[in-house]
């Protein structure tokens, strides 16, 4: 015979998991358009008395909760590294992997998807990366009968570098026997529907648009990440209401690599040193070096991907500094 003591902050996460649990046992599925939002609504307001109770009694609670922000795109465009930033910030944290639950695992519903988020405080926000989010009208809508007001961030990159990192992607993985850049791009899908794809940023966003107002979704660039991350991640943390906390030392310039690295010195890094290599840079698969390209090749690239970008430009009324555009 043995008996477990257990503090008053379990036993309210435990309460409110449960609740999840009956919720999901009582449901009948989640196609009804009202079933999520039940099933929302109900989780987060446990949650949330349960941390006005915390409060009173001065817990520190920590629970799994739902993200209230998601980067949804874009892919090949430094949504890890933008992820992995954001959470320098100590009122920031989430899962460092792509959960992917509106596009391949909405079915298991939302306890499932509560249960893939790390535990936080009241204080804390909680924000999951799937690029791939944006990629569907079905899925955004998913996202917005989830929370209408979600806050949402695209990041994007200059389409010719886009294609060079996709290229050394499938080098990486050996999906491709290409032994140049060119012959790699005349491989499977054809030379124009590769470089469309990787520049036309603008449908996925308008289909955000359509269901969302302009400004809960932030647009970002990997080039000013690249250049000045400790401005642009304040710049985010601001868009999600956070108060200020990174300063620029948080990043040191890595000449061996050529980018920025979390400076290994610094305070914060403790809370990421296990996401991060010794020397404070994301892991080997980014950051991958680049495959020559040649003169004839950039110039069909970047006429190719032109239109693309300056209706992008003129639509979001905003010009990234991105070379040959």
């Amino acid at each position: 015979m043995f008996t477990v003591k257990l503090s008053k902050a379990s036993v309210i996460c435990a309460a409110v998991l449960l609740l999840g649990l009956f919720v999901l046992y009582q449901s009948s599925g989640i196609s009804s358009s009202n079933d999520l939002s039940a099933e929302y609504h109900t989780i987060m307001s446990k949650a949330v008395d349960a941390s006005r109770r915390n409060k009173v009694s001065g817990l520190a609670e920590k629970c799994q909760r739902l993200p209230k922000a998601l980067i949804i795109g874009f892919n090949k465009c430094g949504s890890s590294t933008l992820q992995t930033f954001l959470t320098i910030h100590p009122d920031v944290v989430g899962p460092f992997y792509e959960v992917r639950f509106f596009n391949d695992h909405y079915s298991k519903g939302l306890e499932w998807y509560r249960r893939q988020m790390p535990r936080s405080t009241s204080r804390q926000l909680t924000i999951e990366k799937t690029p791939g989010y944006i990629k569907s009208l079905e899925i955004l809508k998913r996202i917005y009968k989830f929370d209408p007001n979600i806050k949402l961030i695209a990041i994007i990159r200059n389409p010719v570098t886009r294609l060079l990192s996709e290229h050394a992607h499938a080098l990486a993985r050996n999906r491709t026997h290409a032994k140049t850049f060119e012959e790699w791009m005349c491989q499977g899908e054809s030379f124009e529907k590769k470089v469309i794809k990787n520049s036309d940023y603008l449908s996925k966003i308008q289909l955000v648009y359509s269901l969302f107002p302009e400004d809960q979704l932030i647009i970002v660039s990997e080039e000013d990440l690249e250049a000045d991350p400790a401005s642009l991640i304040r710049q985010v943390h601001s868009f999600l209401g956070l108060r200020p906390a990174i300063s620029d030392d948080v990043f040191v310039f890595n000449e061996t690599k050529g980018f920025y690295c979390v400076n290994t010195t610094h305070p914060f890094f403790s809370s990421l040193e296990q996401f991060l290599n010794e020397d404070g840079c994301m892991s080997e698969r980014k950051g991958r070096e680049h495959a020559e390209i040649g003169q004839d090749t950039l110039l069909k690239i970047v006429e190719t991907s032109r239109p693309y970008v300056e209706q992008l430009f003129q639509t979001i009324s905003m010009k990234f500094k991105w070379n040959f555009y």
